[in-house]
């Protein structure tokens, strides 16, 4: 049947506007998925939890679905199911995602063992949703998922907050700091090699070893430090919308190795906008941005135990310094592509000069021969597990200052007071793990 045809089939209570693929399918929208690890942080919240779970167990009672009391570990489930529910839920209602929420009911799916999963995920969470959701409940809409005629996949079961989610949290004047996070179950992942660049990494288990156990502990040292710490947002209407109880780090090595990535990954002051972190208050004091300069190029001359030249490394002799940005994407491209440049990479065009592709990186070649041997060899992933290395320790050593600092890959926000001592750890931490001198720069 051809695209035409099917779109004539549509049913009419189809929205206008909505997006076709090649073959004439609905292009449905991408699903957010259920966050198991969500906790209430407030009292306030933790009142709408108990009621909640109080009213499933009396339902369960009623309509007799349980004869015997659960035992102590399966209690403990129960009830952090019915939490993370209700707690996604707000969320979802406070951020005014009207989507709905993926969650797998698939007993495939649940009977699943992980290193990663939340104990939520067990067998009993269909029936705990179903529960919650039914008119005497009315905590939660659900839609079981199904096929989805002219689609191009099939639809997974949502939930939607329900009308005493809409009321309570409008009753106790919730907010998303009311919400905090369970730290996570793993904070050391690893993930499989990508098949393509649409392939996320498949999680791995891993044998538990010294080495995974000193990982494991670093990281909990940074939360527990982040976790205590005096962190706020100074902007009224950016801090309603801001979940900053949300401090839980994870360490993620990538390509199956404890050897390749390891970025620290996490935290609400991740997932803001550059310009918006200037609102970050620590100890109800203004913060600034502090990064590591040219670090990916840098820590490539460390791998070949040579001296960068001087001057900016993004420059080339006689290009306009307005090619800088592409020169940038093009030579961090080299050092992450695993096979041989062909064409420039996706959004250079208009960021480098009018040269054949060989012409430009042969320039490049002859700015850095000493990271000729490194193009096309995927070797950013080992710059990544070396720059998260020095980020681990910087954050060791701050703690022991007394220091707070937010990571960001490759750069931390910290208390205007503390930018100058920062800069000279940040530096410090990277000479004696590289050998490579790496400056620091505000923001």
């Amino acid at each position: 049947m051809d695209t035409r045809a099917k779109r004539s089939l549509m049913p009419k209570a189809d929205p206008e506007g909505v997006e076709y693929d090649a073959n004439g399918d609905i292009k449905l929208t991408k699903d957010r998925f259920f966050d198991p690890w969500r906790i209430a942080h407030s009292d306030k919240l933790k009142a709408i939890v108990k009621e909640a779970q109080g009213m499933v167990a009396s339902y369960e009672k009623h309509f007799q679905l349980r004869t015997r009391a659960r035992k102590p570990k399966d209690q403990e489930t129960f009830e952090q199911t019915v939490e993370a529910i209700i707690c996604d839920m707000v969320f979802a209602h406070l951020s005014q995602d009207q989507r709905g929420t993926a969650v797998s009911l698939s007993n495939t799916v649940l009977e699943k063992k992980s290193r990663y999963r939340s104990p939520v995920y067990s067998s009993k969470l269909p029936d705990i949703v179903k529960i919650m959701a039914t008119p005497e409940i009315d905590f939660i809409r659900f839609e079981l998922g199904h096929e989805k005629s002219f689609a191009n996949r099939g639809q997974r079961s949502l939930i939607w907050p329900g009308w005493r989610i809409l009321d309570r949290t409008e009753f106790y004047s919730v907010t998303l700091n009311d919400i905090g996070r369970r730290p996570f179950k793993e904070l050391v992942v690893l993930k499989a090699p990508k098949q393509d660049h649409r392939d996320e990494g498949q999680y791995l288990d891993y044998e538990e070893t010294n080495l995974t156990g000193s990982l494991r502990s670093q990281i909990v040292e940074i939360n527990d430090w982040l976790e205590q710490a005096d962190i706020e947002i100074g902007d009224p209407e950016l801090a309603s919308r801001t979940q900053v109880s949300d401090r839980s780090l994870r360490r993620v090595f990538t390509r199956g190795s404890f050897e390749t990535g390891g970025r620290l990954f996490g935290g609400f002051w991740q997932k803001m906008k550059k310009d918006d972190r200037y609102t970050i208050l620590i100890n109800q004091e203004e913060t600034v941005g502090l990064d590591f300069g040219q670090i990916s190029v840098r820590l490539a001359y460390s791998l070949s135990q040579a001296q960068p030249p001087e001057g900016d490394l993004y420059q080339l002799g006689d290009y306009h310094p307005v090619y800088r940005p592409g020169i940038k994407k093009l030579l961090n491209s080299l050092l992450s592509s695993e096979k041989p440049l062909r064409r420039k990479p996706q959004g250079t065009k208009d960021l480098l000069p009018p040269r054949p592709i060989e012409t430009l990186i042969a320039d490049i070649s002859e700015r850095h021969p000493a990271l000729i041997p490194m193009f096309s060899t995927a070797i950013c992933h080992k710059l990544q597990f070396i720059e998260s290395s020095i980020m681990v320790g910087i954050l060791l050593r701050l703690k022991q200052e007394g220091i707070v600092g937010l990571p960001i890959h490759d750069g931390l926000v910290v208390s205007c007071s503390f930018e100058d001592q920062t800069r000279e750890i940040m530096e410090e931490v990277a000479l004696e793990l590289t050998g490579v001198n790496i400056p620091v720069s505000t923001e």
